[in-house]
């Protein structure tokens, strides 16, 4: 299958992820290629990007891409099932690259990895079945946080869309640099990326306001209308005057909307930080195990220690 024929078979995107699809792998501007394979016991899927730096050619997930790896396609008239094909096109990727990152679903089968030589880092995800009632799920909140979420009613105005984007991107950037990571992100993307989501009907924009109308908090929930699942994916805070309620208030709010809207699971995007992880598991998230996967060839070891 050809990159232009997976664009334009409806049938098999309508099976795919949401970051699977050509729309969403499009809004990086980053060169996308298409590995497919079909076996007797299973077929495969993964579109990945290329990149270079430098001499050395790159295979890895861009922001926002919780989940990027080969993701396994049902036969016809089978569900899709986690699969243990031995993916001959893996090991190419594996030799014409000299960094390979894969973070596949939680149900893939991490073995076909492994025996390739990838180094796994665990990382952990929770997802909150959106089938109880809206009572039930409440009742799953921990104290703490179901007592913010009243006061986040009460002391403030939530209302659709995300007005201030170069605020937003402030308020990440401080969020990354506070959590000692060199990643920095750009008010150009950040906008551009909501604006493609929310195009495509692909996502729940909400902003927190106080009573002088001021911004406290800001969240975009990344909707999968094929699988039914919501992603927590964007959440930032004012850090000049912060709210304890504000953050907790929308997300409430966003899990509702999804739940009304009709899908099945909230995800909370999964978090490698175990405070952040911590605060998921208070909403009544179940915790659900996967991990990313690195292959990384000798000379870019290497240049990664001698000059990073």
């Amino acid at each position: 299958m050809t990159k232009a024929e997976y664009i334009n078979n409806d049938a098999l995107l309508q099976q795919l992820p949401v970051f699977y699809q050509p729309w969403y792998l499009d809004l990086y501007g980053v060169e996308w290629q298409l590995m497919y394979e079909e076996t007797p016991d299973a077929r495969w899927v993964f579109p990945y990007f290329k990149e270079r730096k430098l001499i050395f050619s790159l295979c890895r997930p861009q922001a926002f891409m919780p989940y990027y790896g080969p993701f396994p396609l049902p036969k016809t008239g089978d569900a899709r099932q986690p699969g243990i094909a031995a993916l001959p096109g893996l090991k190419q990727l594996v030799k014409q690259n000299a960094e390979l990152v894969l973070s596949p679903f939680p149900d893939f089968d991490w073995r076909v990895l492994k025996e390739l030589g990838f180094f796994a880092k665990p990382r952990v995800t929770y997802r909150l079945d959106l089938a109880p009632s809206e009572a039930a799920l409440f009742s799953k909140v921990e104290k703490k946080h179901s007592r913010n979420i009243i006061r986040a009613q009460e002391e403030l105005s939530i209302k659709e869309g995300i007005p201030e984007l170069e605020l937003l991107t402030s308020w990440m950037n401080h969020a990354y640099e506070k959590r000692g990571s060199k990643q920095r992100i750009s008010t150009e993307f950040v906008g551009k990326y909501i604006h493609t989501v929310l195009a495509n009907n692909g996502g729940i924009a909400l902003t927190a306001f106080d009573s002088k109308g001021s911004p406290r908090s800001m969240v975009l929930v990344l909707l999968d209308p094929g699988a039914k699942n919501a992603y927590y994916i964007i959440a930032a805070n004012s850090f000049d005057e912060p709210h304890n309620a504000a953050n907790t208030g929308l997300l409430w709010k966003s899990i509702l909307m999804a739940k009304e809207s009709g899908y099945k699971h909230f995800d909370f995007e999964g978090s490698s930080i175990p405070g952040i992880a911590r605060f998921f598991a208070k909403f009544g998230a179940v915790p659900m195990h996967f991990a990313n996967w690195q292959h990384s060839s000798g000379i870019w070891k290497m240049k990664q220690k001698l000059f990073g």
